[in-house]
């Protein structure tokens, strides 16, 4: 749980409560609950202007989610990835990583997350 408080702080704009807790999920022994830490963590370092940080820890949020079945945690990187690309100019990249969060919550009957992938790709 303490990756989506990890979100949730970062939602509400509260970067470095959301990188403290996301710290702590991304060293989890859980390997779904450690990507989705290192994804949010990731969010907070290209925010920073951290690209090389921000791109080995989406890398390695990635690398962890495809090994897993989790369809909604895997979108959820995804989606982590397209934000980290998008914040480091990289808008085509962002594009694919969008495409591949909303076939992950399609896949999933997800409905909500894939409205909201919808609406971003749309924009």
């Amino acid at each position: 749980l303490g990756a989506f408080l990890a979100q949730a702080n970062l939602a509400l704009g509260r970067s470095t409560e959301a990188a403290e807790i996301a710290e702590v999920a991304a060293s989890s022994a859980i390997a779904v609950e450690r990507g989705l830490g290192l994804g949010v963590l990731a969010r907070v370092r290209a925010a920073e202007g951290d690209a090389a940080e921000a791109d080995r820890l989406i890398a390695e949020a990635v690398a962890i989610v495809e090994q897993t079945d989790f369809l909604f945690d895997r979108g959820t990187v995804f989606a982590d990835q397209a934000e980290v690309l998008r914040l480091l100019g990289r808008a085509d990249e962002s594009r694919k990583a969008l495409e591949r969060a909303l076939g992950e919550f399609e896949r999933k009957g997800d409905l909500v997350s894939s409205g909201r992938v919808r609406a971003l790709l749309d924009s």
